[in-house]
Protein backbone atom coordinates (compact mmCIF):
# COMPACT_ATOMS: atom_id res chain seq x y z
CA UNK A 1 0.00 0.00 0.00
CA UNK A 2 2.62 2.49 0.84
CA UNK A 3 4.54 1.95 -2.97
CA UNK A 4 1.62 2.76 -4.45
CA UNK A 5 0.70 5.82 -1.91
CA UNK A 6 4.47 6.47 -3.18
CA UNK A 7 3.61 6.70 -7.10
CA UNK A 8 0.43 8.29 -6.76
CA UNK A 9 1.98 11.77 -4.73
CA UNK A 10 4.98 11.06 -6.36
CA UNK A 11 6.63 10.89 -2.87
CA UNK A 12 9.14 8.07 -1.16
CA UNK A 13 7.61 6.94 1.86
CA UNK A 14 9.46 3.53 2.25
CA UNK A 15 12.76 4.73 2.53
CA UNK A 16 14.20 4.10 5.86
CA UNK A 17 11.46 2.06 7.11
CA UNK A 18 12.44 -0.28 9.30
CA UNK A 19 10.22 -3.14 10.84
CA UNK A 20 10.78 -5.61 13.78
CA UNK A 21 10.54 -10.11 13.17
CA UNK A 22 10.22 -12.27 15.48
CA UNK A 23 11.90 -14.35 12.48
CA UNK A 24 14.92 -13.49 10.52
CA UNK A 25 13.77 -12.48 6.59
CA UNK A 26 12.53 -15.34 4.43
CA UNK A 27 14.48 -13.93 2.04
CA UNK A 28 18.14 -13.90 4.38
CA UNK A 29 19.30 -17.09 2.64
CA UNK A 30 22.65 -16.81 5.02
CA UNK A 31 20.94 -18.13 7.96
CA UNK A 32 20.74 -21.98 7.77
CA UNK A 33 17.27 -22.52 9.16
CA UNK A 34 16.06 -20.34 6.29
CA UNK A 35 17.78 -22.59 3.78
CA UNK A 36 15.81 -25.19 5.30
CA UNK A 37 12.23 -23.05 5.23
CA UNK A 38 12.50 -22.03 1.71
CA UNK A 39 13.58 -25.87 0.34
CA UNK A 40 10.68 -27.13 2.15
CA UNK A 41 8.19 -24.45 0.73
CA UNK A 42 9.86 -25.34 -2.32
CA UNK A 43 9.87 -29.06 -2.35
CA UNK A 44 6.06 -29.45 -0.80
CA UNK A 45 4.48 -26.29 -2.29
CA UNK A 46 1.74 -25.35 0.46
CA UNK A 47 -1.67 -23.92 -0.97
CA UNK A 48 -3.72 -21.49 0.63
CA UNK A 49 -6.61 -24.11 1.96
CA UNK A 50 -9.61 -23.99 -0.18
CA UNK A 51 -12.05 -23.22 2.94
CA UNK A 52 -10.09 -20.24 3.98
CA UNK A 53 -11.94 -17.03 3.52
CA UNK A 54 -13.25 -16.38 0.33
CA UNK A 55 -10.85 -18.26 -2.35
CA UNK A 56 -9.71 -14.96 -3.16
CA UNK A 57 -6.54 -14.68 -1.40
CA UNK A 58 -2.99 -15.36 -3.41
CA UNK A 59 0.35 -15.19 -1.88
CA UNK A 60 2.31 -13.08 -3.34
CA UNK A 61 5.18 -14.91 -2.89
CA UNK A 62 5.74 -18.51 -1.95
CA UNK A 63 7.57 -17.29 1.43
CA UNK A 64 7.01 -14.98 4.18
CA UNK A 65 7.00 -13.62 7.99
CA UNK A 66 3.97 -15.84 9.02
CA UNK A 67 4.81 -19.36 7.80
CA UNK A 68 8.57 -19.37 8.48
CA UNK A 69 7.44 -18.39 12.22
CA UNK A 70 4.84 -21.49 12.29
CA UNK A 71 8.28 -23.48 10.42
CA UNK A 72 10.14 -22.42 13.47
CA UNK A 73 7.38 -23.73 15.65
CA UNK A 74 7.26 -26.71 14.46
CA UNK A 75 10.73 -27.89 14.20
CA UNK A 76 10.83 -26.76 18.31
CA UNK A 77 7.82 -28.86 18.93
CA UNK A 78 9.46 -31.66 16.85
CA UNK A 79 12.38 -31.43 19.34
CA UNK A 80 10.16 -31.40 21.88
CA UNK A 81 8.35 -34.70 20.79
CA UNK A 82 11.53 -36.52 19.91
CA UNK A 83 12.17 -36.24 23.40
CA UNK A 84 9.72 -37.30 25.27
CA UNK A 85 9.58 -40.48 23.28
CA UNK A 86 6.94 -42.69 22.17
CA UNK A 87 4.69 -43.34 25.07
CA UNK A 88 3.16 -39.22 24.98
CA UNK A 89 1.39 -38.16 27.94
CA UNK A 90 0.91 -34.05 28.75
CA UNK A 91 3.57 -34.92 31.57
CA UNK A 92 6.05 -36.35 29.58
CA UNK A 93 5.24 -33.53 26.49
CA UNK A 94 6.24 -30.83 29.33
CA UNK A 95 8.82 -32.57 30.90
CA UNK A 96 10.59 -32.90 27.23
CA UNK A 97 10.02 -28.94 26.65
CA UNK A 98 11.51 -27.86 30.07
CA UNK A 99 14.26 -30.60 29.66
CA UNK A 100 15.50 -29.24 26.51
CA UNK A 101 17.87 -26.35 27.72
CA UNK A 102 19.57 -24.12 25.25
CA UNK A 103 19.50 -25.39 21.87
CA UNK A 104 20.41 -24.32 18.40
CA UNK A 105 17.62 -24.31 15.70
CA UNK A 106 19.70 -23.30 13.34
CA UNK A 107 18.79 -19.15 13.51
CA UNK A 108 22.04 -18.22 15.04
CA UNK A 109 19.90 -17.24 17.85
CA UNK A 110 20.06 -18.83 21.32
CA UNK A 111 17.38 -21.01 21.90
CA UNK A 112 16.41 -22.12 25.15
CA UNK A 113 13.38 -23.60 27.35
CA UNK A 114 13.53 -24.66 31.14
CA UNK A 115 11.30 -24.90 33.83
CA UNK A 116 11.41 -21.23 34.29
CA UNK A 117 11.77 -20.22 30.92
CA UNK A 118 8.82 -21.11 28.04
CA UNK A 119 9.90 -18.60 25.57
CA UNK A 120 12.39 -19.99 23.29
CA UNK A 121 13.50 -17.21 21.44
CA UNK A 122 14.46 -13.43 22.62
CA UNK A 123 15.78 -12.30 19.72
CA UNK A 124 13.93 -9.75 17.32
CA UNK A 125 15.04 -9.20 14.07
CA UNK A 126 14.81 -5.64 12.44
CA UNK A 127 13.73 -5.55 8.28
CA UNK A 128 13.24 -3.12 6.11
CA UNK A 129 11.57 -1.84 2.99
CA UNK A 130 14.00 -3.21 -0.14
CA UNK A 131 12.87 -3.23 -3.91
CA UNK A 132 12.01 -7.30 -3.74
CA UNK A 133 10.02 -7.01 -0.41
CA UNK A 134 11.71 -6.96 2.54
CA UNK A 135 16.00 -7.72 3.42
CA UNK A 136 17.30 -7.86 7.04
CA UNK A 137 18.46 -4.52 8.32
CA UNK A 138 22.20 -4.51 9.12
Amino acid sequence: MLRAEEQRIGKPLTTDVITTEVVPSYLDDSIPLVRSYRAAMDEYKPQVPTATGDSTYKPATPYSFGSLEGYVDAKVFLLVLQRAGKDLTRKSFVDAAEGLGAFDLGLQAKAELSPTRHQALDKVWFTKVAAGGWATAR
